[in-house]
């Protein structure tokens, strides 16, 4: 049995408490979309920074694409989600916006300037964007949305090397194929696997 020491770390506004080059894995499940571009920026950095050559920086997140996707041509995929079947707010339109852009679910239009059928992607997960911050008394609010492009791009920006599109259960880093890994909503979720330079 290996004991881990339970370490805080505050992704808004800490470095990461590590040594440079001194982890082999860092996995990070169902953080970035609820913090602002920035923090993700500044946490894929340190990550860079603190993984060995050739680590592996695991992301996993709502696949803002996918949702997408699902709610255009088979918006009955959504009967999961706890919304959907509510008598009050249920439309998977609302399960969408519940996993993007959580506060915006109670503005009138979703807080849109034009009805959302007349968006197309790039444009509407980009509005959607558009003034959430966190909210320290909402922590689970969705103020963020990803998809692999937009990972792909900020991993290049800070200096991976590799950046792949993953499965649920299915990186190349043995570390990450485990049962006990990859729990959160896998129905929905992103995988993506950064590599720093060997």
């Amino acid at each position: 049995d290996k004991k881990f020491k339970r370490v805080h770390y505050d992704m808004r506004n800490d470095a990461l408490p590590f040594e440079d080059t001194s982890l082999d894995t860092i996995y990070c499940s169902h953080v970035i979309e609820h913090v602002e571009t920035e923090h993700v920026k500044k946490f894929f950095s340190e990550s860079l920074r603190v993984l060995k050559p050739g680590g592996v920086l695991r992301i996993v997140c709502p696949d803002t694409e996918y949702l997408y996707e699902q709610l255009i041509n088979h918006p009955e995929y959504f009967s999961w989600h706890p919304l959907y079947k509510s008598s009050i707010s249920g439309s998977a339109t609302n399960c969408f916006i519940d996993e993007v852009a959580t506060p915006k679910i109670k503005l009138e239009n979703f807080g849109l300037s034009m009805d959302i059928s007349k968006y197309n992607y790039d444009e509407l997960v980009e509005e959607l964007r558009k003034d959430l911050i966190f909210d320290e008394n909402r922590i689970g609010q969705h103020i963020n949305n990803w998809d692999f492009k937009r990972i792909f791009e900020t991993g290049k920006k800070v200096g991976f090397l590799s950046i792949n599109k993953s499965r649920y259960q299915g990186s190349f880093c043995s570390v990450f194929r485990g049962r006990d890994i990859d729990l959160t909503h896998p129905e929905m979720s992103l995988y993506i696997d950064l590599q720093k330079k060997v």
